[in-house]
């Protein structure tokens, strides 16, 4: 685990034969501002386990990275940008170098986090072997995720996730079911491989605005118990109508904590 760590990336690269982006391990605001005089700006911040925000000089930097110590603590870790699109492959490695399967794909819309909404399965062989040959260096065994750029010079890798991304589910709709595989395979059970997915199928993600009674949406919480654990008692209204004062009155419609 240690080997696919974030601040490990450059061995991990070294380890593999793939490509990496230049990143700088630190512990503090001033070696992450020192770190990114030396890689030179535009910078990304990054936390030991999650967020990256990209900084262009040392007011942003110090803002970025001043959040994601107080969410993350150190270290933090300053890294090279890459230019070019972003691709994503998950899988499930099987602890001998191999995997179950894997599914990759090219994002083509991104959240303001950078977090991929909408993408699109691609099959590349380059794209393919590198994957390949990172889950054969590590032996890895569980799901992963690679996030890669792809440059003038092939595909870089600037991250490796030990878990499946958000975008799990889409393939699982297209008959390949990476999270059943991954516990078919710690039951024992030898699941089979997993199919490998054609080209040109996207996802896109979006919002939707769900309509409705007040006292619908409380019945459902009470019968899910989402709020049960905050202590709180729910008394659905049947209707709106039976409710007239309740914007006027609310303290005397608010969920009763229960002892």
């Amino acid at each position: 685990l240690a080997r696919r760590d974030k601040k490990n990336l450059a061995l991990l690269g070294e380890e593999c034969g793939v490509p990496v982006p230049e990143q700088i391990v630190v512990r503090d605001l001033r070696g992450a501002l020192a770190a990114a005089r030396r890689i030179g700006w535009p910078v990304f911040i990054k936390g030991q386990y999650y967020d990256a925000r990209l900084a262009d000089g040392a007011d942003s930097l110090t803002e970025e990275a001043s959040a994601i110590l107080a969410n993350w603590g150190p270290p933090l870790i300053v890294q090279q940008p890459v230019a070019g699109p972003e691709f994503d492959v998950l899988g499930v490695g099987d602890g001998r170098g191999g995997t179950l399967g894997m599914c990759a794909i090219r994002k083509t819309h991104l959240s303001n986090k950078g977090k991929g909404i909408g993408a699109v399965t691609v099959r590349d062989p380059r794209l393919e072997e590198a994957s390949r040959r990172v889950v054969e260096a590590l032996a890895w065994h569980g799901p992963f995720e690679l996030e890669w750029i792809l440059g003038p010079d092939g595909y870089t890798l600037i991250e490796m996730n030990p878990r499946f991304p958000a975008w799990v589910d889409f393939p699982s709709q297209l008959g390949a079911n990476f999270a059943t595989a991954w516990m078919e395979e710690l039951l024992g059970n030898r699941p089979a491989p997993l199919p490998v997915l054609p080209p040109g199928r996207f996802f896109l993600r979006h919002q939707i605005q769900v309509v409705g009674e007040i006292g619908r949406l409380a019945s459902l919480l009470a019968e899910t118990g989402d709020l049960l654990a905050s202590g709180y008692e729910i008394r659905p209204y049947p209707t709106l109508a039976s409710a007239p004062g309740l914007l006027a009155g609310l303290d005397s419609h608010r969920p009763t904590p229960t002892p």
